[in-house]
């Protein structure tokens, strides 16, 4: 998605929706810190499930493989994002790199009036 497209769905369904429970979060977190590790690219450093509603789920990691310039890393999360992990639901998601962080930020609509969200950090 493009920048203005993205946060228009994301803000559309923090004002209509309310946040999945941390509990109920936990899966999810663990499902992406799986989805990036097994790439064997990524090093997760630290993975949250408590944050605020433009991010529920906050990862940090670093790039690991060979090419370490950002246009590698969008590309792989490109390719891997969002995999399985979130079935069924409509998704969104934005990929942007600023200097050497590359930025991943994710919203999903889960129905049931719920949604997820979250930010993947990349430092390359």
């Amino acid at each position: 998605m493009k920048k203005p497209e993205f946060e228009q769905f994301r803000g559309a369904l923090l004002r209509r929706a309310k946040a999945i429970p941390q509990q109920a979060r936990e899966p999810y977190r663990l499902g992406i810190v799986r989805l990036i590790e097994d790439t064997g690219l990524f090093l997760v450093q630290r993975a949250r499930k408590d944050g605020h509603d433009q991010a529920l789920i906050e990862i940090h990691c670093s790039w690991i493989g060979t090419d370490f310039s950002p246009d590698a890393v969008k590309a792989t999360l490109r390719e891997v994002w969002p995999g399985a992990l979130f079935g069924a639901g409509q998704e969104g998601s934005l990929i942007e790199s600023e200097d050497e962080i590359v930025t991943l930020e994710f919203a999903w609509d889960g129905g049931a009036g719920l949604f997820l969200t979250g930010r993947i950090k990349v430092t390359v």
